[in-house]
């Protein structure tokens, strides 16, 4: 075989791969010096010392490279993976040749002879340094984390604003070691100090609210990160001698900045602690401004509310209670409801409150006191948990509209005779879709007696198609601004199974939410309706797609409507006006004669050859044409179907 045709094995370096591994592979004795009989060049990385210098312990021993408080643990551990003839794995701490201590992490086991003996160990020892640094790093981000956790609940409770900026700064300085802080809310188009942790009196100092660092926070709404103010083409608003800053927005309220003399002081981390920080202050500047705007709704509104806790004692209340039930506030907070409002030694038989508490729910009552009547809303006050903390009462004076209850009543009593006796089906529903009341027209119409409509829902009597529909209308009808229509059309079933095609008009009773409807049974009128619509388009069907041109001409002789057919053999525009006059021959003015007795009712129908043209040729058709009469057997106008006649 020629030399040259013989292929050469692959080679690997191993020496090279080892060399190259993250760390030395080594074997040594089992003593207590390691005395190292082999290293691999990875030792000068870890070390900085050269194998020559650490093999057979000849300028310094392996146990002289571990640091004095590990290399008791180091020896017990591995002689135990020894005895037991497992591999070990032990972290530890070692002192390089630069007096540098470095983390490592050494996986080895025991090579045995024949006999059982241990003859060395042999591994591979790696720098975990950065590894255990990252790790230890984690472990601190964590505990600011909780720290920082722990804060932003105590700045829920704060009650001002200038409360939160502090408590935000003095956790930025104590958990953050942000010694340089401060807090910019915009105030009439400035950013203005509300905080700082250098100087008070910093406070109030203004600034350009589209100027600096600061400034570009609050417009672009984004969050900067600066390792080195200087380089920094915004940074003239920052004081020269601070060198790094982390600035973000406080939501669209303002600006959260640290800054310090460091160069590249602040982490990616600290920046996003800065936004947590951030985003609690805009939630409690939220929560306090709603709840300002709450404090002045509650004492704006002339309805009386006040809080009970579980054992009805009266927390707070609002203005009206006190400026309108002839109370001193002082006597409310801490009573019990029905002794101060009531006058009454224990709740009353049927109380709201109490029964909101005991179920969880809202409940609702009316009741007397003081010659007045007034309605009581009570509405649970539920805990994450899901249990009953107190109840939110409001109660609204109704004396005058029960009065003008009272007086709708007697004038329904006018209307209701009214109502029995028109001619028209009628029906009286309540909001709750209950029929209360129909007249003996309805009876008829739907076949059922009184007995069995009134109490019922009128949904019980409505086919599925409709019911959505007409659910919607009676909801949005009771509420004010909607716009709802009052006359519409519905399908129902009698008693006998017809199913009836029916108008109704509906009105809201003045003063209640009950409804008075009238109906009206239009099946016939629709069945009639019907066939002319399908009679319509069965006629519509056959004039578009008949073989033969046809025309429909109105008494004036305009040609009113013209099929495909007929544009094709006259060759005009469908959007052109045509008379008679534009397609008879004018050489043939009998034709015409005889169309025109037709068009007046003289005639039924007419059969004619009749000699036509077009702007390019004479046509010679044979026409059939019929006159459409009305239901007062007026002439109303006359279809004809053309024929062209060969040449």
């Amino acid at each position: 075989m020629d030399k040259c045709s013989k292929r050469k094995k692959p080679y690997i370096d191993i020496s090279k791969v080892v060399d190259d591994l993250p760390g030395m592979i080594y074997r040594c004795k089992n003593n207590k010096n390691w005395t190292m009989e082999y290293l691999s060049e990875g030792c000068v990385r870890l070390t900085d010392y050269s194998p020559s210098e650490l093999l057979h312990d000849d300028k310094r021993s392996w146990r002289d490279m571990i640091i004095p408080e590990d290399k008791k643990k180091v020896f017990d551990k591995v002689q135990e993976a020894v005895e037991r003839d497992e591999s070990f794995r032990v972290s530890y701490r070692i002192l390089t040749k630069n007096g540098e201590e470095r983390w490592v992490r050494e996986v080895g086991r025991a090579c045995r002879d024949s006999q059982g003996n241990v003859e060395s160990l042999e591994g591979f020892i790696t720098d975990v340094t950065e590894y255990l640094d990252a790790k230890k790093r984690v472990e601190k981000r964590k505990e600011k984390l909780k720290e920082l956790y722990e804060a932003s609940t105590q700045l829920h409770i704060c009650k001002t604003k200038q409360e939160t900026y502090d408590l935000t700064l003095r956790s930025a300085k104590e958990i953050l070691g942000f010694f340089s802080a401060a807090i910019f809310i915009e105030e009439d188009d400035e950013l203005v100090v509300k905080a700082s942790t250098e100087s008070k009196n910093d406070i109030g100092i203004r600034y350009p609210k589209d100027q600096g660092i600061r400034g570009m926070t609050y417009v672009n709404k984004e969050s900067y990160h600066i390792d080195d103010l200087s380089e920094w083409i915004d940074s003239k608003s920052v004081s020269h001698e601070y060198r790094s800053a982390v600035s973000v927005p406080i939501g669209d309220r303002g600006v959260f900045q640290a800054v310090s003399n460091e160069l590249g002081f602040y982490s990616d981390f600290d920046l996003e602690m800065a936004k947590v920080l951030a985003s609690h202050i805009y939630e409690t500047m939220q929560r306090i401004g709603s709840q300002k705007e709450m404090s002045l709704v509650l004492n704006t509104v002339q309805e009386h509310i006040i809080y009970l806790d579980k054992d009805m004692d009266i927390r707070w209340e609002n203005k009206a209670i006190v400026e309108n039930g002839d109370m001193k506030k002082e006597g409310i907070k801490g009573k019990k409801c029905y002794e101060r409002i009531y006058e009454r030694d224990e709740p009353c038989e049927d109380c709201p409150a109490l029964e909101a508490l005991e179920t969880g729910k809202t409940r609702e009552k009316i009741k007397g006191a003081k010659g007045k009547h007034w309605l009581v809303r009570a509405t649970p006050d539920i805990d994450e948990e899901g249990k009953v903390k107190g109840v939110v009462n409001v109660v609204l004076d109704i004396t005058e509209k029960m009065d003008l209850h009272e007086e709708l009543k007697r004038s329904e009593k006018k209307y209701r005779t009214i109502f029995e006796n028109t001619g028209t089906a009628m029906v009286m529903i309540e909001e709750d879709s209950t029929i209360s009341l129909v007249n003996e027209e309805f009876e008829k119409l739907s076949g059922y007696s009184k007995e069995e409509l009134q109490g019922k829902r009128w949904t019980r009597f409505i086919f599925e198609e409709d019911l959505k529909k007409m659910k919607k209308y009676h909801h949005e009808r009771r509420k004010a601004g909607e716009e709802v229509p009052s006359r519409y059309t519905f399908k129902a079933p009698t008693r006998f199974g017809d199913v009836r095609d029916l108008l109704v008009a509906v009105s809201v009773i003045p003063g209640n939410k009950k409804t008075v409807a009238s109906i009206t049974d239009i099946t016939d009128h629709r069945k009639t309706f019907g066939a002319l619509r399908e009679s319509q388009e069965a006629f519509r069907i056959l004039f578009e797609n008949s073989t033969e041109p046809v025309i429909l001409i109105n008494r004036d002789k305009k040609i009113n409507e013209f099929n495909d057919k007929f544009v094709e053999l006259f060759e005009i525009e469908k959007s052109k006006d045509i008379y008679l006059d534009d397609i008879l021959h004018p050489e043939n003015p009998d034709d015409m004669k005889e169309i025109e007795q037709l068009l007046s009712g003289k005639k039924n129908s007419l059969k004619l050859d009749m000699s036509c043209r077009s702007d390019h040729e004479d046509i010679p058709v044979e026409a059939k044409i019929d006159l459409i009469r009305d239901n007062t057997d007026d002439p109303l106008y006359a279809i004809g179907i053309l024929s062209k006649k060969s040449s």
